[in-house]
C-alpha cells in the first residue's frame, strides 16, 4: 500500500449537516431536565406498567400502570430519604434486579438528587458484584429480594456499601410457599456480621421519604450520570463513565432519527445495565413528542 492519503465520507444526519446534535431541546440538558419536562407535559398519563404475580404458580394479572406524577413522587421520596441518611450528590446508587418499575423509579431518584446511577446485570455472580460495588464505590443498592442474600455475602468486603434497599417487603418472604424457616436465621446472621450495613424495605423508604421536604439537587450537564459496566464474561467488568451531556447527545441523535410519539409503547426486555436499553428507554419515557 502506498503513502497516498485516503479519506472517507463523514456521515451526518441529513437534518443536521452543519452541527452535532447535543440536546433534544434548549432547556433539556440533563436527565433531570428530561424527567421534569415529562412531568410537566404528561403528569397524569400512564408511564410504567407491571403485571403482578397472582399466585404460587406464577400466574400474572393484567398490566397495572402508574402515572408520571406517581413516578416522580416515588422517586422524590426515595431520593429524599437517601439524602436524609447521608447519601450526597455524586455518590453511587446501584440497582440489582431484572427490569421492573422500582429500577426506573430509583433512576429517577438519582437524577433528582444528583446521584450517579449504577446498574448491576441481573446474572452477575458474587465475585463480579463485589468487584463492581468496590470499583464504583457504591453506597446503596436497591435490589429484588432474591439478590439480598448475595449482597449480604459480599457486603463485608465492600466498605463503602451502607444500605441495601429490598424491593419486596420482608413479610412477602414468609408468605412464599417455598420459604424455609431456616432461611430466617441465615438472613439475620449475615446481616449481623456486617455492622456498617443497614437493610431497608423499599416501601418503608418511600413512606418515610414522603414525610420529608421535597428538595432536589439537579446535576450539571458535566456531572456523571451513570457508570455502565460490561457483564464480566472475559474478566472483571469494565465500567464506562457517562456524563449527562454525553448521554443526552446520544439520545438526541437517536430520537432525531427515530422519533417516538406520546402513544407509543416500549416493552423493556434488554437488561437496564445495557446502554442500548437505556438509549431506547429514555426517549420512550421522557422525550416523546419533541
Amino acid at each position: 500500500m502506498d503513502d497516498k492519503e485516503v479519506s472517507g465520507y463523514i456521515h451526518r444526519n441529513v437534518n443536521y449537516q452543519d452541527r452535532l446534535i447535543t440536546v433534544p431541546e434548549e432547556n433539556v440538558r440533563t436527565l433531570y431536565d428530561s424527567l421534569k419536562r415529562a412531568l410537566l407535559l404528561y403528569s397524569h398519563k400512564p408511564v410504567l406498567g407491571t403485571r403482578k404475580i397472582l399466585d404460587a404458580k406464577g400466574t400474572r394479572g393484567e398490566y397495572e400502570f402508574i402515572t408520571y406524577k406517581q413516578m416522580w413522587d416515588r422517586g422524590s421520596a426515595i431520593g429524599c430519604y437517601l439524602r436524609s441518611l447521608g447519601v450526597k450528590s455524586g455518590d453511587k446508587v446501584a440497582t440489582y434486579s431484572i427490569n421492573r418499575e422500582e429500577v426506573t423509579i430509583t433512576d429517577a431518584a438519582s437524577n433528582q438528587q444528583g446521584f450517579t446511577s449504577i446498574s448491576l446485570y441481573d446474572a452477575l455472580g458474587e465475585n463480579s458484584v463485589e468487584y463492581v460495588l468496590n470499583h464504583a464505590e457504591v453506597v446503596a443498592v436497591v435490589c429484588s429480594r432474591e439478590k439480598t442474600p448475595r449482597l449480604l455475602r459480599v457486603a463485608a468486603h465492600c466498605p463503602n456499601l451502607k444500605f441495601i434497599i429490598q424491593m419486596e417487603d420482608h413479610l412477602e418472604l414468609f408468605r412464599n410457599p417455598h420459604y424455609k424457616s431456616s432461611e430466617a436465621g441465615k438472613y439475620s446472621a449475615m446481616l449481623a456480621s456486617v455492622p456498617h450495613l443497614r437493610l431497608l424495605e423499599y416501601s418503608f423508604c418511600i413512606s418515610e421519604g414522603a414525610k420529608l421536604p421535597a428538595e432536589y439537587h439537579p446535576p450539571l450537564p458535566s456531572d456523571l450520570a451513570m457508570i455502565l459496566y460490561t457483564s464480566g464474561t472475559t474478566g472483571d467488568p469494565k465500567g464506562v463513565m457517562i456524563p449527562h451531556s454525553a448521554f443526552l447527545s446520544a439520545v438526541s441523535a437517536a430520537n432525531a432519527s427515530s422519533p417516538l410519539l406520546p402513544d407509543d409503547v416500549h416493552i423493556s426486555y434488554l437488561p437496564f445495565a445495557h446502554v442500548y436499553e437505556r438509549l431506547v428507554w429514555l426517549p420512550a419515557l421522557f422525550l416523546v413528542a419533541l
